[in-house]
């Protein structure tokens, strides 16, 4: 005897799903700026531009704030 397939109809918003997309996006661009400028510091013993870090870590905290809100909502 076969189990009953039960089919339930899933709304997906389209636009929600294109607002994360584009947060994972600018996440992982923050991400790469990082890993370059922690190759930088590893591989050279340089010194990273503190404002140039400062910036990247802003742009990062507010994608995540968005990525924070966006899920819960």
């Amino acid at each position: 005897m076969e189990a009953e397939k039960i089919v339930v109809p899933v709304e997906v918003n389209n636009t929600e799903l294109k607002e994360t997309l584009k947060i994972a996006k600018e996440l992982n661009a923050e991400l790469e700026k990082a890993n370059l400028l922690l190759g930088r510091l590893a591989g050279r013993n340089q010194f990273v531009d503190s404002e140039e870090l400062s910036k990247s870590s802003s742009s990062t905290n507010k994608s995540n704030n968005k990525l924070r809100t966006n899920r819960f909502v």
